[in-house]
């Protein structure tokens, strides 16, 4: 090779070698002065960043492992790639063109993102950097978004998935969109921004689908979470000139299929967004209000559990204090439920329409003003178990709010009072002063005739001294709504109960107490339990104080007209077992005071309506309460005859019970029992008269203690023996010995002591059985002898079924009179016959009839009803005979 050629080729060499190294000396000088620069950045903005890499020939500035820990915002990237001119980087303008990051992770609390939004909390380097680059790009980032500590709704930290964002900055316009993933849903984010001439000008739009409605509501907005997925969008674009002022408007979706919320649900707003603060309008179509549960008023110790919004709602502020006024604007099927825990659970309240034509609501200061409003079908439930409180937490005040188809409840501890449709209103004054004005709606049934008035004003707030006054006006009101305030035992066993009633109460509502008096009237009142029936014509009630957390329910006077008690039909070996006591659940019963009750015209079925054991009756009793003597009277007819009683009851369980008694009966006839001796497996007893006197009473050692004297007159068995005769059980003697033992000249006396424990009946009932034991003893066994047909035939009359006797049959009857009359020691006695072809019903009907018009007959005229023995009609006393009739007999 020439030398020159050498030479050229060394020169160049060295050239070269000279190059490069004035390329690494300029690299290393950049790569100390791009370190320099970013230290200076890293410890005014308190980032941290491990490593500096710059490459001068491609203008990139590589930040490793950069951090930064805030209050509000932490941030990691493992690499930040810068693209620009290195020198620009110590102005205040860095010459950057494009921004590169990938796995980026951001945390940051959800109240911060307006905040972060605006860059009001990032460093100055990210603020210019955003400003001046070019072209940004992040990939595969991750947002972490934490609930504020001081949060209304503590709510969860939430995921997003950042799969990527870019901004573009051209021709004065800088674009950003991202796509993000999260909350199970996707978010894609649009927005631009103008340069131009310092307008500054920033538009944009967001929009979501398929959000899970629970962590966004909770996590991002600090709201209720409830479960459903969300789909909407939001766009926003800013005063000209600055970015302190956004008009902001969007729609969302939402939808719950497993819950059946309507895919229609909707809300759209459209305002403005300046100093931290939003307003404008929104609008919604059955959006669901449990979002805003926490932020409702909450009433009578509910809160709102559910509900829909539609119509339109002026907003100003925001979630932590904001005002919104309402025009036009339907809450529909509102739910209630309970706000606080406890041992009773408050009823819920169901509204199915709220019309609110003009509102005002703010927060905090909890105030509501509603000018207009409508409540249409509701069920309202109100506790008076245990009391409920009055407390209202919001100040609220309103105009007339009325009340259509609205159906309240009193709970009371044995049930539910429900009252029928109800139409009205209240008002609220700005004091917690409410008025309440309620009259029943035209009833459905045609002809029931139910009629409510409520009427009451009173305080509403949380102050336990709250009271109500209330008056409660009912006529013709269904009986079996009241079907709660019967003990207990009789309203779980109760069948039927029917009737009606008319009232007028005065109530005073507290907040662990309500209380009433005045007067209620039932009519046509009918209840069945447990085989058991109780009827009145008429109950006058007069009521002085009752009701729940007052001291004692005291009632003045009761007063039953015309009623009628059927009771079950019980053998004999059943009454004679001591019943089960049942004590009074807790000391509710204690609590009842009855001054004065007195039942007017009325009988004692057994069985069944026609098998009548007592009639005209008239029963009074005073100071009826639990741990109380209270002295009663008894009046009346007994099997035709009549009875007396008077003594005293005593409460200690959950009934009360005779404590002392005088009873006399006096010429009863018996057949009234003789169903109940079938049943019991005795003999019939188909003549004589009874009479009874006994004086008893319970000893402090729990016995009863008396006497009790009885007499049988003229007293006949059937002829036929049954099975299971309860005296063989008891006494080991059939029921025909006992009496043929007993009977002496036509009578059977017994001069009974009483000295037993056990319950009232069943007390008579084991001295009856032990004098019966002694009198066998003395006696012995005697066979029964067949009572023969009868004595001399004195005259007959014919069977009749209505009117009265003819004149021929009144004429033989005044012969009878003339003989007994004559013969003072005498009775008769009155013997059926009938033709063989006659029925049981209706030759019992017919022989006593008749029986009855021969009886009267004569004791108007001066024979006494113990001469006279009527014979219950039986088999033997059939006749070949078409004809029947009443033989009257001389007693043997």
């Amino acid at each position: 090779m020439p030398a020159a050629a050498r030479w050229y080729l060394a020169a160049v060499a060295v050239l070269t070698l000279l190059l490069i190294a004035t390329h690494f000396a300029i690299q290393v000088y950049a790569q100390q002065e791009a370190r320099r620069l970013v230290n200076l950045w890293s410890e005014s903005a308190g980032i941290s960043v491990e490593d500096v890499r710059y490459r001068m020939l491609r203008g990139a500035l590589t930040l490793v492992d950069l951090r930064l820990n805030g209050d509000v915002f932490q941030l990691y990237a493992p690499s930040l790639f810068l693209y620009g001119n290195l020198s620009s980087f110590a102005g205040d303008e860095p010459a950057v063109t494009r921004v590169a990051m990938r796995g980026l992770h951001v945390s940051l609390k959800a109240g911060a993102m307006a905040a972060i939004s605006e860059g009001r909390e990032l460093p100055a380097l990210f603020r210019q950097l955003w400003a001046s680059a070019q072209q940004v790009e992040i990939h595969d980032a991750k947002l972490d978004l934490l609930p504020e500590s001081d949060a209304k709704i503590p709510g969860q930290p939430v995921s997003l998935n950042i799969i990527r964002l870019q901004s573009r900055r051209t021709l004065g316009q800088r674009a950003v969109e991202a796509l993000i993933y999260g909350l199970d849903g996707e978010v894609r984010l649009v927005a631009n921004s103008s340069l131009k001439n310092s307008a500054n000008m920033v538009t944009g739009e967001i929009s979501w689908s398929g959000m899970n409605a629970e962590s966004f509501l909770q996590s991002l907005l600090g709201l209720t979470p409830i479960q459903g997925r969300l789909s909407g969008n939001i766009a926003w674009a800013s005063k000209p000139g600055g970015t302190d002022h956004y008009s902001l408007s969007g729609e969302a979706g939402f939808e719950d299929p497993e819950h059946g919320s309507p895919s229609s649900s909707k809300i759209s707003w459209n305002g403005v967004f300046e100093e931290d603060k939003w307003h404008g309008k929104v609008n919604g179509h059955s959006w669901p209000l449990a979002m805003f549960a926490d932020y409702a008023p909450k009433f009578q110790g509910r809160k709102l559990i559910s509900g829909n919004f539609s119509g339109g709602i002026n907003f100003s502020g925001n979630l932590k204090q904001w005002r919104m006024g309402v025009v036009e604007t339907y809450l529909e099927n509102l739910h209630y439920g309970q706000a606080v825990t406890g041992n009773t659970a408050f009823p819920e309240w169901l509204v199915e329409k709220v019309h609110v034509s003009k509102a005002a609501l703010q927060w905090p200061e909890r105030r509501i003003d509603i000018k207009d409003a409508e409540v249409i079908n509701a069920d309202l439930g109100f506790d008076a178990r245990e009391g409920e409180p009055l407390g209202l937490l919001w100040r609220i005040k309103t105009g007339e709010i009325g009340l259509n188809r609205v159906r309240p409840a009193l709970y009371l501890p044995r049930g539910v009072l429900r009252l029928p449709l109800m139409k009205g209103s209240f008002s609220v004054k700005e004091n917690h002063r409410i008025r309440l004005s309620l009259k029943s709606m035209d009833s459905d049934e045609k002809g029931s005739g139910e009629r409510w008035n409520i009427s009451g004003e009173g305080d509403w707030t949380a102050d336990t001294h709250s009271r109500m006054a209330m008056e409660v006006v009912a006529e013709n009101a269904a009986l079996v709504r009241f079907r709660p305030l019967l003990p207990e035992k009789i309203r779980t066993t109760a069948s039927d109960l029917t009737g009606s009633i008319n009232m007028k109460l005065k109530l005073l509502a507290g907040a662990a107490s309500w209380e009433g008096s005045g007067q209620a009237e039932l009519s046509t009142a009918r209840l069945v339990y447990q085989g058991e029936q109780w009827q009145a014509e008429k109950l006058l009630l007069d009521i002085e104080k009752m009701g729940v957390g007052i001291p004692e329910q005291l009632i003045r006077h009761l007063d039953v007209q015309g009623w009628r008690y059927q009771a079950a039909l019980q053998p004999l070996a059943h009454m004679w077992m001591a019943p089960e006591v049942t004590e009074a659940e807790g000391n509710e019963a204690e609590r009842w005071h009855l001054k004065n009750l007195t039942l007017r015209n009325g009988e004692v079925a057994v069985g069944h309506k026609e098998a009548v054991w007592m009639d005209q009756a008239t029963v009074e009793i005073n100071d009826l309460k639990p741990g109380n003597s209270a002295p009663f009277r008894v009046e009346g007819r007994l099997g035709e005859g009549r009875i007396a009683l008077k003594g005293d009851l005593a409460w200690s369980s959950a009934l009360p019970e005779i404590s002392s008694a005088k009873i006399s009966v006096r010429d009863v006839l018996p057949f009234f029992i003789n169903e109940w001796l079938s049943v019991s497996g005795a003999p019939k007893l188909v003549r004589g008269r009874v009479y009874t006197d006994i004086s008893m009473q319970r000893e402090p050692d729990g016995r009863y203690r008396g006497m009790w004297y009885f007499r049988l007159q003229h007293g006949a068995l059937g002829p036929v023996t049954t099975q299971g005769d309860p005296l063989l059980e008891r006494t080991g003697f059939n029921t025909f010995d006992v009496f043929a033992a007993l009977q002496r000249e036509g009578r059977v006396r017994l001069r009974i002591p009483i000295e037993e424990e056990g319950p009232f009946g069943k007390a008579l009932g084991d001295a009856l059985v032990k004098k019966l034991n002694g009198e066998m003893a003395k006696k012995g066994r005697t066979a029964h002898k067949a009572e023969r047909n009868g004595g001399s035939l004195l005259s007959s009359v014919r069977l009749h079924e209505k009117g009265v006797l003819s004149q021929n049959e009144r004429v033989r009857l005044r012969k009878v009179i003339g003989y007994l009359r004559q013969n003072p020691k005498q009775s008769v006695e009155l013997i059926p016959r009938f033709g063989r072809n006659s029925s049981d019903e209706r030759r019992v009907e017919r022989s006593r009839y008749t029986q009855r018009l021969i009886e009267q007959f004569m004791n108007r005229r001066g024979v006494s009803f113990s001469r006279i023995f009527p014979v219950w009609p039986g088999e033997e006393h059939r006749s070949s005979g078409s004809a029947g009739g009443i033989s009257i007999h001389v007693l043997p």
